[in-house]
């Protein structure tokens, strides 16, 4: 048990919820009930009194979950936007080509034809072959099924995976839909 004189003792005052009195507590006192949020302590009148909310903890634990929760959302967004760059690049060359995106036959003049056959063709709007697949893996694969994601994911697991510090297939951990 610790002792304090008055001159160590540090008070902070707190208004009871019910009688509202204002009383003071020890601060290592008052610390430790907003570390563990729902004990009971009781001011001077009887009154129970308890503080609502997560601890300091917790609240790390849930930001330190939404940061890797958004930095596989990042990676996976910046996948997406490196696969949609190559597609666009490939049918650049194929129309450089000579060849029609849309109908895979080659001609003179590509763009006479694109303008006859497919007017309402929008380059930016090209489809992958993946439109069945629809469940994605924050890592960039797709997949027809849940239980498929969830294989990839179990075979990707190294250790502990849900801690990013200790796996290096952490990026695993989110899925988007």
């Amino acid at each position: 048990m610790t002792y304090y004189t008055l001159a160590q003792l540090r008070l902070e005052t707190e208004e009871c919820c019910n009688c509202h009195m204002v009383f003071a507590m020890p601060a290592d006192f008052r610390r430790r009930k907003l570390d563990r949020p729902g004990t009971t302590f009781y001011c001077p009148a009887g009154h129970a009194q308890h503080y609502t909310g997560k601890s300091a903890e917790q609240k790390l634990r849930d930001a330190e979950a939404r940061e890797v929760a958004l930095r596989d959302q990042l990676s996976a967004a910046e996948a997406d936007a490196e696969a949609t760059r190559v597609r666009l690049l490939r049918d650049r060359h194929r129309f450089a080509n000579g060849v029609c995106p849309c109908c895979n036959r080659t001609f003179d003049n590509v763009r006479r034809h694109m303008q006859t056959k497919h007017p309402d063709y929008d380059a930016s709007d090209i489809t992958v072959g993946r439109a069945e697949l629809r469940y994605k893996c924050s890592c960039g694969r797709y997949f027809a099924s849940p239980r498929g994601l969830a294989i990839h994911q179990g075979r990707n697991r190294v250790g502990d995976w849900t801690d990013p510090d200790r796996s290096r297939y952490a990026r695993h951990l989110t899925v988007t839909v």
